[in-house]
């Protein structure tokens, strides 16, 4: 068979309990969202995430009015997929997707598991690693988005001067952009059998851990925060 690791910084991506309502709504609009659905979207995962208040909120009625129903947590998110509860998410747009490209191709999107963590930072990215969708929610307007992602196809960005000199300070959110930054990453081993005549077959099956390499033992040269059995890849 075949097996392919991914390496996923979480500093790649907006930590979503702590993340500006304004850079959500830029995320979501990037992601794809319609204006009006991007911002109930954004307020969503705000009340979720905020205290209870002494009254019911409209997000709270909805919950409340599924069946069966649940109440909003109103606090700390504890894992991303926690955000599949919340009004107006759907799997397409946590998961990803594929959307028309030029002519009758079509292009995969990331979702919104590539975006938010909950290991993250919410004031500044890996300019090498964040999806595009992501540094648009940091405020950097679609050409900025183009020449780093254009720049880091060829080769990685390694000292702070070559962002510089991309010439993309002058944009709003450039100086949230950061060379690498904490210590967590997402690991992802993904294995592929091999049919008889020698093609990929459908069977495949991915596992992941969140692993912390400043969190070290004596016995272990890290701290697994997250175990998958089952994970998602596209």
């Amino acid at each position: 068979g075949v097996v392919s690791v991914d390496v996923i910084p979480e500093s790649a991506k907006l930590n979503v309990n702590r993340v500006d309502v304004n850079d959500l709504l830029r995320l979501f609009l990037a992601l794809g969202l319609a204006p009006p659905d991007a911002a109930e979207l954004a307020a969503a995962v705000d009340d979720w995430r905020k205290p209870p208040s002494a009254a019911l909120t409209p997000f709270d009625r909805y919950y409340l009015s599924l069946t069966p129903s649940f109440p909003a947590r109103h606090a700390s998110l504890e894992n991303v997929e926690e955000l599949l509860l919340v009004k107006g998410m759907t799997p397409e747009l946590f998961y990803g997707t594929y959307v028309p490209g030029s002519g009758d191709s079509l292009v995969w999107r990331s979702g919104v598991r590539d975006c938010l963590t909950v290991y993250g930072r919410s004031d500044s990215v890996d300019i090498n690693w964040a999806e595009p969708p992501v540094l648009a929610a940091v405020g950097l307007p679609p050409q900025a988005v183009a020449l780093i992602d254009a720049r880091r196809r060829q080769q990685p960005f390694l000292m702070e001067p070559e962002m510089a000199q991309l010439g993309i300070g002058g944009f709003e959110g450039a100086q949230r952009l950061q060379i690498g930054g904490r210590s967590i990453f997402t690991l992802r081993a993904t294995a592929q059998l091999l049919a008889q005549d020698g093609s990929l077959s459908t069977t495949r099956r991915s596992i992941a851990a969140v692993v912390d390499l400043n969190e070290r033992t004596v016995r272990r040269p890290f701290t697994t925060l997250r175990w998958y059995d089952r994970a998602w890849k596209q």
